[in-house]
């Protein structure tokens, strides 16, 4: 492999750093897959011609921002997704009674899929120039077959080459399985924005609720490696049927 990366270090860049963005770019690359166990600290020292102690300050620094895994006895994994259960990573949606199943009941239905043009604002979120290719995911929501929910998910084209509605279909609409098995883009962290808002004509039928009542909206923006933009999610939710509940990471 050898120390050479794409990435532009500035001149005097300690060399554990150089070490860690060909590890960076290694995963990114697909070398290791998500879940996968990296090569030994003995293996990896001599493939790219550094020290234990210089191989494994990258290590630890690529553990702290999770995108390595040690796992006492068995080595260092790739990390997964921000959950297990990719069907509510990072946030669930749970209904408002108490004693209700969240887990046994939530559907996810796809309602389109389309490739289109950024706007400007989600250009800025996704790090895209203007008018580049976007996918563009419409997902409604339901607790025990009623719609609580209804998402627009943006992504860009270039980094999800040929996605459809049927492999989203596959996947249950869970997108960031989805991302990390397909295309081995491991969602790290993300950033929630909540408020409220009036619901419009268009969404009132999808949420199965009238013109105007106040929803629960949420933009979302997830991000991948090296705080690479992976989506933008617009979320909008009725708070009479479901509660949006965020887990944390930290």
């Amino acid at each position: 492999m050898g120390i050479e990366t794409n990435q532009e270090l500035p001149a005097g860049t300690p060399l554990y750093k150089h070490v860690k963005f060909v590890l960076l770019e290694a995963i990114q690359g697909g070398e290791w897959r998500p879940g996968d166990a990296i090569p030994s600290e003995k293996r990896l020292s001599e493939r790219l011609s550094v020290s234990i102690g210089t191989l494994r300050k990258a290590v630890d620094e690529l553990t702290e921002e999770r995108i390595l895994i040690r796992q006492q006895g068995r080595g260092t994994f790739v990390a997964l997704s921000g959950a297990r259960d990719f069907s509510h990573a990072f946030r669930r949606l749970m209904p408002t009674q108490q004693d209700a199943s969240p887990a046994s009941s939530h559907n996810v239905s796809v309602k389109a899929l389309h490739k289109t043009r950024a706007r400007q604002d989600e250009a800025e979120d996704l790090k895209l120039q203007p008018d580049a290719e976007v996918y563009r995911i419409r997902l409604q929501h339901l607790l025990k077959d009623q719609p609580v929910a209804f998402e627009q998910v943006i992504v860009p084209a270039h980094r999800f080459p040929d996605l459809d509605e049927d492999l989203v279909h596959r996947f249950g609409g869970n997108l960031y399985q989805l991302y990390q098995d397909t295309y081995a883009t491991t969602v790290l962290k993300v950033q929630d924005e909540v408020g409220s808002e009036p619901v419009d004509e268009g969404l009132a039928p999808l949420l199965g609720c009238d013109h105007n009542q106040p929803i629960v909206y949420v933009k979302r923006v997830a991000w991948s490696y090296q705080d690479d933009p992976v989506e933008c999610r617009h979320s909008w939710i009725d708070p009479r049927k479901a509660r949006y509940v965020v887990t944390s990471t930290d």
